[in-house]
């Protein structure tokens, strides 16, 4: 039998999200065959969220049966709970990213202004590279937003001390199809390390967890929105610490290294029986 980790689609990736290639012509052909190709070729296919198996349910037509939800999780063993006085007294939001499209960094910047002017403490870190980096650098620099700083790529062990330094962590807020179909793994590193989680109001987060219990939700696309998220959480200590402490204890029921390769086994025991 064969187990496809899809993970994503590189139709949507490349041609729908990231507009590396135009979506008429021989390249997305070329990557749209790739996806109907190996979904056929499978016996069961791992996608993260019920949002996600719907679209390729309809973009590829793939059977239902064939389809199996397996959250992204976090290595927890890597990303483990932080120490209670990992920041350094300065309210910090950070993000880390590839810059990707549905990352919607460009609307972390747009908060970031509308924060400066009511609360100048408040600091956005800002770390990874990417496509959309240079547009969001002219953007924090056009518009005169003086409370980002961007550290570009770090290792995976300082990643996590960022993470602790932080005092709310930011997920996605693009607003395309693949932003409302996924997870990113950013929110449930956070997680893992007991941290706040702010990220978009989506159909697939909403599969997963519950705003204002273990996240915080915020209208994807809109600047204001997240600003509002960001201030909210600085000025209630006790709402971070509830968020951040509930959403650490559903990692570890369902998005840990243990509950995943329980959700894999089961995945690999039914194939096999339905293979007999």
């Amino acid at each position: 039998p064969v187990v496809f980790d899809a993970l994503v689609s590189l139709w949507e990736t490349n041609v729908l999200d990231r507009e590396i290639v135009p979506r008429h012509g021989l390249a997305q052909y070329r990557y749209r065959v790739t996806d109907r190709l190996a979904c056929s070729l499978a016996d069961a296919i791992l996608l993260d969220t019920e949002a996600h198996i719907a679209w390729f349910r309809a973009a590829f037509g793939v059977p239902a049966q064939k389809l199996h939800r397996l959250w992204v999780g976090a290595d927890d063993e890597l990303m483990t709970p932080c120490d209670a006085s990992a920041g350094d007294g300065r309210f910090t939001a950070f993000f880390y990213g590839s810059f990707i499209p549905l990352h919607g960094v460009e609307h972390i910047i747009g908060a970031a202004k509308r924060v400066q002017v009511d609360d100048p403490e408040v600091r956005f870190v800002l770390c990874g590279s990417g496509q959309t980096l240079p547009a969001v650098r002219r953007l924090t620099a056009s518009e005169g937003v003086s409370n980002v700083e961007f550290l570009g790529q770090r290792p995976l062990p300082e990643l996590r001390r960022l993470i602790c330094a932080a005092d709310v962590c930011l997920g996605i807020f693009g607003t395309g199809t693949k932003a409302r179909s996924v997870i990113p793994n950013k929110v449930f590193d956070a997680l893992a390390c007991g941290r706040p989680v702010i990220t978009g109001d989506t159909p697939a987060v909403r599969e997963a967890f519950t705003h204002g219990e273990d996240i915080w939700l915020c209208t994807a696309g809109d600047a204001s929105a997240l600003a509002n998220a960001i201030t909210t959480l600085r000025a209630d200590a006790g709402a971070r610490a509830r968020v951040a402490k509930a959403g650490h204890e559903l990692f570890k029921r369902q998005f840990s290294i243990d509950a995943l390769a329980a959700d894999v086994s089961r995945t690999l025991l039914d194939v096999l029986e339905r293979r007999r």
